[in-house]
């Protein structure tokens, strides 16, 4: 997919970044002297395209989120190492490059109310960056996750409260953060590449998740207790692979509305059979 601009992207990114409740396409490249370019394409109700275009001198885009970053309703670009965030403007233009609060170690890739203050708490893959009045705190994954290759968060055992779904490539893993740290609530062998949607009608979430050669997929279904129910397809017809480097991170959901509503990014997904599916 190319943006308006014609830029060649590295990223590509979605975000409300004018604070409309329409997701925008952020799409993030580089120009020929490696400064980075970054282009915004907006949709309106006719699907008539309008777009902002602009360069960040100096900036490697080795990485890059949209989060609302300054709480202000609006997403955010953050871009670069984990240094510099531009604002998301009305008109959905980027504002002038910032520095990041230093205690950013990544950029984050995902927002979720995780402290049930109101407020969007930003995640990488490698950490939970909780708000705070005066800025943010970091809170790392546990040891066995520290290094997720792909990552999402989700209300899984239907409590109103998220959990981190992390795989290292070779384990999925789910946490639940409780009282400043994360908790492991469930562990299985898998490989990188896994979605989460409701692929059963029933109002909850469920993880597809591929084995470690892609040969099977295997999908849960999680009680309260986080006890899940496994189905595994044999040599299924259907991809989880996403773009790695995109803002889904190989996953198709997100928490948007102030981390309670799930936005389900349409995929190719499992088909339904058997008692369940």
């Amino acid at each position: 997919m190319g943006a308006i601009s014609g830029i060649r992207a590295d990223f590509h990114l979605f975000g409300d970044i004018n604070g409309d409740g329409h997701v925008e396409i952020v799409e993030v490249g580089r120009n020929n002297v490696n400064d980075s370019t970054v282009a915004v394409s907006s949709f309106d109700a006719s699907n008539s395209v309008s777009g902002w275009w602009g360069a960040i001198a100096g900036e490697r885009n080795n990485s890059a989120g949209v989060v609302d970053y300054n709480g202000d309703g609006r997403d955010d670009l953050l871009i670069g190492s984990n240094d510099t965030w531009l604002p998301g403007n009305t008109n959905y233009s980027l504002g002038a490059p910032q520095n990041l609060d230093s205690v950013f170690t990544e950029i984050p890739t995902r927002q979720f109310d995780f402290s049930g203050d109101g407020q969007l708490d930003l995640l990488s893959h490698r950490a939970l960056y909780i708000r705070t009045a005066t800025g943010f705190t970091r809170v790392a994954y546990p040891a066995a996750a520290l290094y997720a290759e792909s990552f999402n968060v989700t209300d899984i055992d239907g409590d109103s409260n998220p959990e981190v779904i992390l795989s290292t490539g070779s384990l999925l893993k789910i946490y639940e953060y409780q009282s400043g740290s994360f908790q492991e609530r469930y562990s299985r062998t898998a490989g990188r590449d896994f979605l989460i949607g409701d692929l059963n009608d029933d109002d909850r979430p469920e993880v597809a998740v591929e084995d470690s050669v892609e040969a099977e997929i295997t999908v849960l279904y999680f009680s309260t207790n986080f006890a899940a129910e496994a189905f595994t397809f044999a040599d299924p017809e259907v991809d989880l692979s996403i773009d790695p480097r995109s803002n889904w991170g190989g996953t198709a959901t997100r928490g948007v509305g102030g981390g309670k509503t799930i936005e389900v990014i349409p995929v190719r997904t499992v088909a339904k059979t058997g008692s369940r599916y």
